[in-house]
């Protein structure tokens, strides 16, 4: 995807450049508030990615899944996949779940 090339590493730790942030993480988020989370996102340890967990959680609990289907950052049909595998409740969205549909992704109370 798009934004993989956005990723960049220091010092153990991964984040999104700015322009992979905003074109493909963001997309459909207001530039202004896109902007502000760019600023406040948080690094991610880099060896997350290479590890395995051993006993993931949502094979004994309910799960939910947020499909953005015009996300650019992971493929749609890869969300699906992820989701079907893990048997989640499924809601489909159109894009940047987290913040330009914040209560649509809320599971059931």
């Amino acid at each position: 995807m798009p934004a993989r090339a956005g990723v960049q590493e220091h010092d153990g730790f991964t984040y999104l450049s700015e322009e992979a942030f905003l074109k493909y993480f963001a997309n459909g988020v207001p530039h202004d508030k896109a902007r502000v989370l760019y600023a406040e996102q948080e690094p991610t340890a880099a060896p997350i990615f290479g590890g395995e967990p051993q006993l993931p959680r949502w094979r004994s609990k309910p799960s939910w899944y947020a499909v953005s289907k015009l996300d650019q950052t992971i493929s749609p049909d890869l969300e699906r996949f992820l989701a079907a595998r893990m048997k989640a409740t499924t809601v489909e969205l159109r894009r940047a779940t987290f913040r330009s549909s914040p209560r649509a992704g809320h599971p059931p109370s």
